[in-house]
């Protein structure tokens, strides 16, 4: 974690000198979050510089969060997974978005490829399991105030997971991650 926080702090030092600039075509920096995550009991937070005079951008992004109920069922497959605490330890990843109208409200699609852990718990046993991941979505970006400043991010994309461990064994429980498994979502956030 202080390896994250020190990179995010890195990070924010690059983009203030490119928000201070004057030209509004210039770099342009947003952060967003996804609220699903927060309604798993985790977090996220993702970092986007808009290319100057582009519809592109690149970010990275940060998170983690508990897998219960119907998500542990879609991300994981395998026997009785309930007996099982779960939790999205971290996630890192990095994204390019290309925008396809002029402006960057409207339609977008985005790539994004990253690593993440899951902690596997049973009652007596603790397991981690490492994996990489791709991401390609869909998605809208809204700002309902103008231009710049506060907007809302429906997407849905579909997780495509790599290296994966093969079938697990913790305790009377089997489990493993799935291939694939759809994911849709909404963030908010702020452009500067």
């Amino acid at each position: 974690m202080k390896h994250t926080t020190a990179f995010l702090i890195l990070f924010s030092s690059f983009c203030m000198p490119a928000y201070a600039q004057d030209d509004p075509r210039g770099l342009k920096l947003s952060v967003e979050t996804r609220v699903t995550n927060y309604l798993q009991n985790g977090y996220e937070g993702q970092f986007f510089l808009v290319l100057p005079n582009s519809r592109w951008s690149v970010g990275l992004g940060v998170g983690g969060q508990d897998v219960e109920g119907s998500a542990r069922d879609l991300l994981f497959d395998g026997t009785k997974l309930d007996a099982l605490d779960i939790r999205l330890t971290w996630f890192v990843s990095g994204a390019v978005r290309y925008h396809f109208t002029g402006s960057l409200e409207g339609f977008y699609a985005e790539l994004s490829a990253g690593a993440e852990e899951f902690r596997v718990k049973g009652n007596n046993e603790t397991q981690f399991i490492y994996n990489g991941f791709i991401v390609p979505l869909i998605g809208y970006r809204w700002f309902p105030w103008g231009s710049d400043g506060f907007f809302v991010n429906p997407k849905l994309g579909g997780i495509f997971t790599f290296a994966r461990e093969s079938e697990r064994a913790i305790e009377e429980s089997t489990y493993e991650l799935q291939p694939f498994f759809p994911s849709p979502g909404l963030s908010l956030g702020w452009q500067f």
